[in-house]
């Protein structure tokens, strides 16, 4: 119940247990031996973190929202914390659905591209958001901090870092980097890159349509 109320309010929980053990078993498989040392453990207890959204990253989210732009969270958290905060940040709205990462593979297209929420997510969970989005021919920008996140960064078609809390993998993955690792730096790169883009597309109207009137001219008169 304890647990429920602090995910429900936003806080990461995280519960901690132990295990005596003499000494490693001899077992060369990883994921064999990290199964035998996860096992039988003793519960002792869990300690929670608020980590609450930093200041105007909901109007972020809305511009994103009205520039055509689809956020998703992608998170290790657990599915109780993931959707407060997603809608604390207005990532999550009401026909949208929250779902753990294993899932991604599994879902139905209906059901995937109404996801706007992934927990609980491993570093191949993330890779297999990206190709289902980019399968459906959309241009997918993945953002992300840590080891676990180069991967996916790779795979999309715009990999973007954090510049301060980055780690070097996840750096040389990426496409770009920002230097202070605000989602709001992200938003703002977005409006002025799609300002420059109307800029330089009027400037070649422009001349095509001068080179149009020249060329009719030149004929006319010839």
């Amino acid at each position: 119940y304890k647990v429920d109320f602090f995910a429900d309010n936003g806080y990461r929980v995280i519960s901690l247990a132990y295990r005596s053990i003499d000494e490693l078993p001899s077992i060369k498989n990883k994921r064999e031996e990290r199964k035998f040392i996860e096992s039988e453990l003793t519960y002792i207890g869990f300690m929670v973190i608020y980590d609450p959204p930093r200041p105007g990253a909901r109007e972020a989210v809305a511009q994103l929202d009205s520039a055509g732009i689809f956020p998703i969270m992608i998170t290790g958290d657990s599915i109780n914390t993931a959707t407060t905060i997603a809608h604390q940040v207005g990532i999550l709205d009401g026909d949208e659905i929250v779902t753990e990462g294993r899932l991604a593979s599994v879902l139905s297209d209906d059901e995937f591209f109404k996801v706007s929420v992934f927990a609980r997510v491993s570093p191949q969970d993330k890779e297999t958001i990206v190709a289902r989005y980019q399968l459906r021919g959309d241009v997918v920008t993945m953002t992300g901090d840590g080891i676990n996140d180069a991967l996916a960064i790779s795979k999309s078609d715009a990999g973007v870092a954090m510049g301060i809390t980055g780690t070097d993998v996840t750096k040389e993955s990426a496409d770009l980097i920002i230097t202070d690792d605000s989602f709001i730096s992200l938003v703002k790169g977005i409006s002025e890159g799609r300002n420059l883009f109307e800029k330089i597309r009027i400037m070649i109207f422009f001349y095509l349509t001068i080179n149009l009137a020249e060329a009719t001219l030149y004929f006319i008169t010839s």
